[in-house]
């Protein structure tokens, strides 16, 4: 089965995510929660860039109980697509996490700043080409 996502953490505080038109497979989706959950309590922001794949509702359900658990309710999320299904995701996913945005491609730069990571910006662009690559390639 060929990757959808791949994902990888970009210093000690952020998330790098990508995901490409599908769904993530359930394996893929754990892989990625039980990372997150170790990465957690240094996590301040992830930042996902989308070609319109992303979690299923079960998918979201884990990850929200997954941030319940380890008291993270709100945390920083910067969803970067031209996908408006996508973009309608992020707007239910923020009645549960305010802290979670969407933008537009071309706009990248604001999200890196909304998760309070302007500084780091080169480096996670880079880790974003770099992702891409990976699971295209």
């Amino acid at each position: 089965m060929p990757r959808t996502m791949a994902y990888c953490r970009c210093g000690t505080s952020h998330v790098v995510l990508v995901h490409g038109v599908e769904a993530p497979s359930d394996d893929e989706w754990r892989a990625y929660l039980q990372d997150l959950e170790r990465w957690l309590p240094e996590v301040v922001g992830i930042v996902v860039v989308t070609d319109g794949g992303g979690p299923t509702s079960s998918q979201r359900r884990a990850g929200r109980e997954l941030m319940a658990r380890n008291r993270r309710n709100v945390i920083r999320v910067a969803v970067v697509t031209d996908s408006l299904l996508a973009r309608g995701i992020v707007n239910a996913l923020n009645l549960f996490n305010p802290g979670i945005r969407s933008f537009r491609p071309e706009a990248i730069k604001d999200a890196i700043a909304h998760m309070g990571a302007a500084l780091d910006g080169p480096a996670i662009i880079a880790e974003v080409d770099r992702l891409r690559q990976r699971f295209r390639g």
